[in-house]
């Protein structure tokens, strides 16, 4: 167990407060500020803890894009191999093919302008964040219209394998994953022959037997196409209709959630046109289209992504819509008994200048709140590039929450495939959640929203367990772990506790003018308000909001910072000082100076000058901690008033003397 910050105190309370909300917080920019995105995937590409980012680009003049996370809600931006290119970019999926312990990338390009194929990418992760390139191999030498990627354990033979979407009526490719670090492109049944415009695609066991089907996305056709996995490294193509799902205009992606909590993963499907369909697994091979009318926006527009999300912690999924031009985000607040309640209050409603195409989300910031990532290609009547845009969470609520992590054994070392259920009781009643783990997870082309699970709870107050249904056919629980943290599951049983993440972080600002001297103390990843307490005054507050600016004072004070949640964290500032004293005053020969110095104070500058303004003498004393005297040989001065200046760091003071003949 990791423990970091000795000074914290973490306890939730059974209180909810305020409504959704999100802020739009701008990403940092290089050469291009305005891009034409179509991909976003998160992940942990340098094994620190938090998730990084990276993001595609659609024309051929705009580099790729990998943001860096600080582990504090920010990112550095950043140019290596990922990022160079000549290709139109569009889908891209983190996985650790070679099962080392760190994540690799795929890239899939496209020459849109020509419909012809480009060259993909594929990197390999060398164990620190850095990539290099894979030259050789079917799945980079296959120059194919590709639109989006995604990694998969089809045979669930513990490899990773790589699957393909391929438009303009090319068909679509399927790598397996040979455990030597290549890949065999399989060239029989539908999945790999059927010659679709496919944009997008999802993996999932909709039918709980064990191994991912997959749905591919076909905008032209009116009905998408669907994919059985027989468990035996086969498929068999549904018919869609049979299945309950009805033709669409101009399908573009799909994004799956058991939004009912019936064990059952259900489907949302994004139409370009603006007809957005909700379908209820119902567990028997069908889906039943959900008609809720306050769920659907219809009109003419477009629209490209979704993603699923406990946004607000309560113990069901919510979902995002996007669309384009005009038309803004809806918010969809599950009311946690299979139907939902379009929340309006929020920030995401106002109108979206860009067309946009993949949506993400992941607790970048890792304050316990889900986030999400947009990324935006042009702006209407424009070929000009658009702003990307993050949304960071800040509802106010003290629900609880796990984030969950996997690392397979026999299985994938992501654990991809795997279904994690987590029991728990809330207000007297027992509930429990299912989520599956898969490479896509998010609507666009490709959106990955992360290899971390996150799971609001409510107001539960412990979980009963957790259980992992691994793509190997081993399950393994574990009984009341702890909650409001991350947790790292292994397939053998074993279970790590992170208590890093999620907890309120307090930061010591000092004064750049002033070394030493702490100006301000910030929190980071505080649930709710923030009040400021101090050892002083301990029961009643000094100061609110989550910056604190610290007096000037000579003496030592711990200082609190507690939210709304009741988790509290405190730091005890040393105040760094300076004091002067000069004696005898009247002085005839010689003038002593006792200068106390405390943490910040190397040097004290020293000048003495006249009633008229003249400097008369200077000097500079070095001092060390504690208390310093110096002399001043007085007796080169006459008889009069005299000017002593004093300043050290940000100290200054003056002070009159009066020499006696």
């Amino acid at each position: 167990m990791k423990n970091r910050f000795l000074l914290l105190v973490f306890a939730m309370l059974p209180i909810g407060l305020g409504a959704q909300a999100f802020n739009n917080q701008g990403l940092p920019f290089d050469y291009y500020y305005y891009n034409n995105s179509s991909s976003a995937s998160w992940g942990d590409v340098d094994g620190d803890g938090d998730l990084d980012l990276f993001m595609t680009n659609g024309e051929i003049y705009q580099n790729n894009e990998f943001y860096l996370n600080d582990g504090r809600g920010g990112f550095t931006i950043i140019q290596n191999a990922i990022t160079q290119k000549t290709e139109a970019s569009f889908g891209s999926c983190f996985g650790d093919y070679d099962n080392d312990g760190d994540l690799d990338l795929f890239v899939a390009n496209a020459d849109y302008f020509t419909e012809d194929g480009a060259p993909n990418f594929l990197f390999r992760n060398n164990g620190n964040g850095v990539f290099i390139k894979v030259q050789e191999g079917a799945p980079v030498e296959d120059e194919d219209p590709s639109y989006a990627c995604t990694w998969i354990d089809y045979d669930n033979d513990g490899w990773l394998d790589l699957f393909v979407v391929n438009a303009y009526n090319v068909p679509n490719r399927l790598y397996r994953n040979d455990g030597q670090g290549g890949f065999t492109r399989m060239t029989e049944g539908g999945i790999v022959t059927d010659a679709n415009h496919n944009i997008s695609c999802s993996w999932v066991d909709y039918d709980n037997d064990g191994d991912a089907d997959l749905l591919t996305i076909n905008p032209s056709a009116g009905l998408n196409e669907f994919y059985e996995n027989q468990g035996d490294g086969s498929f068999v193509k549904r018919n869609t209709q049979e299945m309950g799902f009805s033709p669409m205009n101009y399908c573009r992606s799909s994004s799956w959630a058991d939004f009912d909590g019936d064990g059952w993963m259900d489907v949302v499907l994004v139409d370009g046109t603006g007809n957005d369909r909700l379908y209820r697994n119902m567990g028997n091979g069908t889906f039943s289209e959900l008609s809720t009318a306050d769920f659907y926006t219809v009109g003419e527009f477009s629209g490209d992504g979704s993603v699923w999300g406990d946004f607000d912690n309560d113990g069901d999924p919510d979902l995002i819509l996007m669309h384009h031009f005009g038309v803004p985000k809806e918010f969809h607040q599950n009311n946690g008994d299979g139907s939902f309640t379009r929340i309006v209050e929020t920030n995401l409603n106002y109108n979206n200048d860009y067309i946009t195409y993949a949506l993400a989300s992941a607790d970048y910031d890792m304050d316990g709140r889900l986030d999400f990532v947009q990324t935006n290609r042009y702006t209407e009547g424009s070929s000009y590039g658009a702003l990307n845009s993050i949304y960071r969470n800040t509802s106010e609520d003290c629900n609880g929450f796990v984030g969950i992590d996997l690392q397979g054994e026999a299985s994938n070392r992501n654990g991809i495939g795997s279904r994690v259920f987590v029991y728990y009781e809330e207000a007297g009643a027992s509930r429990m959640q299912k989520q599956e783990l898969q490479c896509l997870t998010g609507g666009g082309y490709t959106a990955q929203s992360g290899m971390r699970l996150h799971f609001g709870l409510g107001l539960a107050e412990r979980i009963d367990s957790i259980v992992v249904e691994w793509p190997s056919g081993i399950r393994t629980s574990w009984n009341e772990p702890e909650f409001n943290t991350h947790l790292i599951l292994h397939e053998n049983g074993a279970l790590e506790v992170d208590d890093l993440l999620y907890q309120m972080r307090l930061t010591a600002i000092r004064d750049e003018a002033c070394p030493g001297r702490i100006s301000r103390l910030e929190v980071d990843n505080a649930r709710t308000y923030v009040k400021w307490y101090s050892d002083q005054s301990p029961e009643v507050s000094i100061s609110s909001g989550r910056v604190f600016y610290v007096p000037e004072m000579n003496e030592t004070i711990l200082y609190t910072a507690k939210d709304g949640c009741g988790r509290e964290v405190s730091y005890e500032v040393a105040e760094s000082y300076f004091e002067s004293r000069l004696f005898p005053n009247p002085v005839t020969d010689k003038l002593y100076l006792n200068l106390a110095t405390f943490r910040f104070a190397p040097s004290a500058h020293v000048v003495i000058f006249n009633a008229a303004g003249q400097w008369l003498w200077e000097e500079n004393f070095q001092l060390e901690e504690g208390y310093n005297v110096r002399e001043i040989d007085m007796s080169r001065f006459a008889s009069g008033t005299y000017m002593v200046q004093i300043e050290s760091a940000c100290y200054s003071a003056i002070e009159k003397i009066v020499v006696v003949r």
